[in-house]
Formats: C-alpha cells, sequence, structure tokens
C-alpha cells in the first residue's frame, strides 16, 4: 500500500517531470529544424553546444536540446536548489556529452550480471562463465543517458528517431521501457570517491519521434490509458514523448 508521504513525493516529482516536459515542448525549434541540426552536427559542424562532433545522432540531440534545457530548467527552479549550488553538479551523464556536462563526472553502474537487452539464456551463461564473444566482460557496466541528483534523484533514458526503423514500433517501445525499467531497477549503492551513489527511485523515458508520422507516439498512444498511466502509477517511468502528439 502507498503511503501518504510516497503519494506527495510522486505527485511531487510527477509535476517536476510534467514541467520539464512543457520547457522542452515550448524551447524545441520545429521538427524539420531539429531534424537539420541533428544531421549537421552528426556530419561534424560545430554549435554553440559541441565544439566536437558527437558520437551520433542521438547524443547530437541529447547534448544540443535536451542538456541545455535541462540546465535552464533547473536554474529556473534555482531557490528549491540547495544555497549556491550549481545546476551542472546535479547533472550526470553516461555518453561522450558536451565538455561541461561531464566536468563532474559520469553516470555509471558498476559491473552487474544482467543487462539492459535480453538475451537467450545460453548466451548469457556462456558471459558468465567468460566464454564466447563477451569473454572479457562478464559483468556489464550500465550508463543511463542522464541523471539528475537533486531535487529528485531522476535517471532519463533518451532516444532520437529520425525515421521509422525496421523494428514495428511496438518492439521498439517495449525494447526502450525495457532498458529504461532495468535501470530504475538496479539496487542502490552508496558513493565512492569516484562517482554519486545510485539510488534512483524514477526514471523518465524520454523520445523524440521526428517520424511523419508519429510512428513511436502511435504505439504508445494506442495503448488503453489505464496501462499507460501504469508505467507512472506502479513502475515509477514517467514516459515523455516529443513533440507531444494528441493522446487518445
Amino acid at each position: 500500500m502507498i503511503s501518504p508521504e510516497d503519494k506527495l513525493s510522486r505527485e511531487k516529482v510527477e509535476d517536476f517531470l510534467s514541467g520539464l516536459s512543457r520547457h522542452l515542448q515550448s524551447k524545441l525549434p520545429s521538427k524539420d529544424a531539429v531534424v537539420s541540426q541533428v544531421a549537421r552536427l552528426s556530419s561534424g559542424q560545430r554549435s554553440q553546444v559541441w565544439e566536437r562532433k558527437p558520437e551520433g545522432p542521438e547524443s547530437a540531440f541529447i547534448g544540443e536540446y535536451v542538456l541545455p534545457n535541462l540546465e535552464e530548467f533547473l536554474r529556473e527552479r534555482i531557490n528549491d536548489m540547495p544555497k549556491d549550488s550549481d545546476p551542472l553538479s546535479l547533472i550526470r551523464v553516461g555518453f561522450a556529452a558536451p565538455g561541461k556536462y561531464v566536468s563532474h563526472g559520469y553516470a555509471f553502474y558498476p559491473g552487474h550480471p544482467f543487462g539492459k537487452v535480453f538475451r537467450k539464456p545460453d548466451v548469457i551463461y556462456a558471459r558468465w562463465k567468460g566464454e564466447g564473444k563477451k569473454a572479457s566482460v562478464p559483468l556489464i557496466q550500465s550508463w543511463p543517458d542522464i541523471t539528475l541528483l537533486f531535487p529528485y534523484r531522476i535517471l532519463f533514458e533518451c532516444k532520437y528517431f529520425k525515421t521509422r526503423l525496421k523494428n514495428p514500433a511496438k518492439v521498439q517501445l517495449v525494447t526502450d521501457l525495457y532498458e529504461t525499467f532495468f535501470y530504475r531497477a538496479l539496487p542502490r549503492r552508496p558513493p565512492t570517491a569516484k562517482r554519486a551513489a545510485w539510488d534512483y527511485e524514477y526514471a523518465c523515458y524520454l523520445a523524440y519521434d521526428a517520424t511523419d508520422d508519429g510512428w513511436l507516439s502511435k504505439a504508445w498512444n494506442g495503448l488503453a490509458k489505464e496501462i499507460r498511466n501504469s508505467f507512472w502509477e506502479r513502475a515509477n517511468i514517467f514516459v515523455m514523448i516529443l513533440p507531444v502528439r494528441q493522446q487518445l
């Protein structure tokens, strides 16, 4: 049973993430402009944020549009933050992000016997044994795209879709949400000199669907409202698919 305190905390986190969703929606340029800029960055062109070529379109999108607007959103809530704290000190990343966003370290979980993608049992067992293609990595490190340390400990798994993938949208959606839940479900670990504590109670699946027909959005909105709500109410996963499209 959810206690009144837990319910209040959940409502505050939901309000925070809903506000972030509205903030991103209001700050992002048109879909065509986003796609064009991501393509330019992926080809090696620089921007005010990126001074080098990002690893790929997804990294380009997160670094160009998600991180700066998350930082801005936190600065707007400066009264809710610890005195003299810098929003950048509250953000950790799990990819090769623009320089200032890695200045306080990375977000990662040390070796774990399970991974974000479920494999065939014999493949998993071979990895545990140190055999096969993954012989050198029997334990897997986990690197969510973004983690937030304050005002709520939330991890973000971000995706960027310019066009439809070979997988049906429903397969991609399930794969991504499973990955997000896997990160959120990892057990707590205390802080060390090299990394922050891992104790993320909430997760956000943040996807940008630039497809012409809202490929991913249709798969999500095709679920019953009760099921969509259950991701937050029962799994602590906030689903944020941008640009926002009409829900059923």
